[in-house]
């Protein structure tokens, strides 16, 4: 079974935050064929065009704070949401046209 997981095509989609991507990082941690899923480019132009929202007590989110990128793509994602300090959940983007890209790996969706 471990063989099967280590060497499975596995994605990670989860909120556009700091605690997403720190998520992904522990969970990479065990599975290290795991990668970002292809839909956070639709997510990145989400919160380009002013969508999502942003860290504030409102939204919950005022307390998360970035975490150690090991990656190039971890390292640009978390620079996108710092830029904008704003996150979005991964439920703002559940239509057809979106998740599409969901089971394509990120560096596959360019």
């Amino acid at each position: 079974m471990n063989a099967v997981i280590d060497n499975a095509s596995l994605l990670y989609w989860g909120d556009l935050d700091y605690e997403g991507i720190q998520i992904f990082e522990t969970l990479q941690s065990s599975l290290p064929g795991l990668k970002l899923s292809g839909i956070y480019h639709e997510m990145l132009n989400l919160l380009a065009s002013g969508g999502g929202h942003p860290y504030h007590a409102l939204f919950g989110k005022e307390k998360q704070s970035p975490g150690v990128c090991k990656t190039l793509e971890e390292q640009y994602i978390m620079a996108q949401f710092k830029h904008y300090n704003a996150g979005i959940d991964q439920e703002a983007l559940c239509d057809s046209v979106t998740l599409e890209v969901l089971f394509k790996a990120y560096e596959q969706v360019l």
